[in-house]
């Protein structure tokens, strides 16, 4: 039972070592235009709506790519990056900046 046991925790810790993990990205619009991005990962694709000066935290199983609706460009972001759409264009990832 204890070799069971041994080599059950020794799978989950490797398991968990390998595994993607989420993570949460900051889409910033700093446009006085609404906007619609859509956002696509391994896991899903989904449209998201942003009023003017608005922020919206999605959250990506390891990276998302970033389209604004009606547009070809996207920009890839994961790891708590910070996506910003300004003059109607996508710019990012940007890291995260830390609050003191």
């Amino acid at each position: 039972m204890r070799r069971f046991l041994t080599v059950l925790t020794m799978a989950m810790t490797m398991a968990a070592a390998t595994a993607t993990t989420a993570s949460a990205v900051d889409v910033r619009n700093e446009d006085a235009t609404e906007r619609v991005v859509t956002v696509t990962s391994s896991a899903m694709t989904t449209r998201v709506f942003l009023p003017p000066r608005s922020l919206a935290i999605v959250i990506c199983v390891g990276t998302c790519k970033f389209r604004i609706e009606g547009q070809a460009t996207a920009v890839e972001a994961g790891r708590s990056d910070v996506v910003t759409i300004q003059d109607g264009a996508l710019s990012g990832p940007a890291p995260a900046v830390a609050s003191r």
